[in-house]
């Protein structure tokens, strides 16, 4: 190692450790680090403005009426936007009554044929009713067979399912008319059992009182034969 010397100031030095720059007081300080642009290094105002562009290219595209130009006034497009979001709520408040009142037409249309239709059907059966009371026995075609013959049409019309142009309708035949009366007068006599296990002591007062006033025009009867 003769004829070479070696330099001190060429010795590697002690390892020292620094501390950046940016650390200091507020390197720990837990609000700062919810900051975005602390730790993004994209400030909050740089954000706003870039939400602001994206708000403007929107309402230019939804407008198509000029094009795109960041150096607009961001206040005046955003009126713009408003405007046509109002103005396509009013469209789809127009479409959505129009649809409405087309529905409402088309159920009264409905209402008014399906009235008309169970009328003529009424009419037309007691039209028949009347032609084969006028009809001589001689015609082979009998009341029943005209009759199943309407009933058979009514079931081949637009509203053969609805029942309750059957619940409606009222037989006007002698052998129906009978059975009704039957049944009327068999509900009477429910009706007043019912009322008399209700109402024993009235009804006991009343049969007597019926009892008496009949013997009463009975011997007022005889007096007057007598006489």
């Amino acid at each position: 190692m003769k004829g070479r010397e070696l330099d001190p100031s060429k010795w590697r030095q002690p390892f020292r450790k620094t501390t950046p720059q940016h650390e200091g007081p507020t390197a720990m300080d837990p609000m700062k680090m919810l900051e975005m642009g602390h730790r993004s290094g994209v400030s909050q105002t740089e954000v706003d403005d870039f939400a602001d562009r994206m708000d403007l290219v929107r309402a230019l595209s939804l407008s198509k009426t000029a094009q795109p130009c960041l150096d607009c006034d961001l206040r005046t497009h955003h009126l713009a936007l408003e405007e046509i979001e109002r103005q396509e709520q009013l469209i789809r408040e127009a479409e959505r009554r129009k649809r409405e009142e087309e529905r409402q037409r088309k159920a009264k249309q409905e209402e008014h044929d399906a009235w008309w239709h169970k009328a003529e059907l009424r009419f037309s059966l007691r039209d028949a009713e009347g032609e084969d009371k006028e009809a001589s026995d001689s015609i082979p075609r009998t009341k029943s067979a005209h009759w199943a013959n309407r009933v058979l049409a009514a079931y081949k019309a637009r509203d053969a399912n609805d029942y309750s142009l059957w619940d409606q309708w009222e037989p006007e035949d002698p052998v129906s008319l009978q059975e009704q009366a039957e049944r009327e007068a068999e509900l009477d006599k429910l009706r007043n059992r019912e009322f008399e296990n209700s109402n024993p002591d009235f009804c006991s007062q009343f049969k007597k009182d019926m009892e008496e006033r009949q013997r009463s025009q009975e011997e007022k009867a005889r007096t007057a034969e007598r006489e």
